[in-house]
């Protein structure tokens, strides 16, 4: 059954690479090339900003209050003296950002992260990290966006930039495990376990009452 899935998983990661090769990538590249680093910083806290909500929601499903109460700070911080968020002034009055996430909420009530999954066009994964994701999503206000006023095309909008802003963040870093890994899809399985450890790691070493 293993080698089953990691044939699949493989044959998963072979095709999105070659898609993202002539897709994503090239559109990242071009992102960071026409526009300048601080209009990108602004728009990935734009978008960081627009997520604390998901973050909040985890934060209390985690039993983390004052991981809550800092992103309920950063909310109104930078959504206001930020300007909407483009500004990550919290950071700097004392209130880091953090990660939270349906996949560490699950790992917090101990759930094992399960067989791992490279999911089509989603990137490495795990059964604990798919069903995070779905939990996401569902607690996401902005997926319950009436119809009309121009809102779903913001919505759909912000989602596009999202994918944009996540993989030029990533450009050099994947870059360099597919020139330099003898197995690129080996390195980023391992890589992807020790990151998701950490970020739990992290969260159930944050006993500030």
């Amino acid at each position: 059954e293993m080698c089953i899935r990691d044939r699949t998983n493989r044959t998963f990661y072979n095709v999105s690479t070659t898609l993202d090769r002539y897709t994503l990538k090239p559109v990242a590249k071009a992102y960071v090339w026409a526009v300048p680093a601080p209009v990108r910083t602004g728009a990935h806290n734009l978008l960081s900003n627009i997520n604390s909500p998901v973050v909040f929601f985890n934060d209390v499903a985690e039993a983390k209050p004052r991981r809550a109460g800092d992103t309920f700070m950063r909310f109104v911080i930078n959504s206001t003296v930020g300007v909407a968020g483009i500004f990550d002034v919290a950071t700097g009055w004392g209130w880091p950002a953090h990660t939270a996430s349906g996949n560490l909420t699950l790992g917090s009530w101990g759930i094992p992260q399960g067989p791992y999954l490279f999911v089509p066009l989603g990137g490495p994964s795990s059964f604990r990290g798919v069903a995070g994701t779905g939990i996401d999503i569902g607690v996401n206000p902005l997926n319950y966006v009436p119809r009309g006023y121009g809102l779903l095309t913001l919505n759909w909008s912000l989602y596009g930039l999202n994918i944009v802003d996540a993989r030029a963040q990533v450009l050099d870093q994947l870059d360099a495990i597919t020139k330099d890994a003898l197995d690129p899809y080996a390195t980023i399985r391992s890589l992807y376990r020790q990151h998701t450890q950490a970020e739990l790691d992290a969260l159930e070493n944050d006993h500030r009452a």
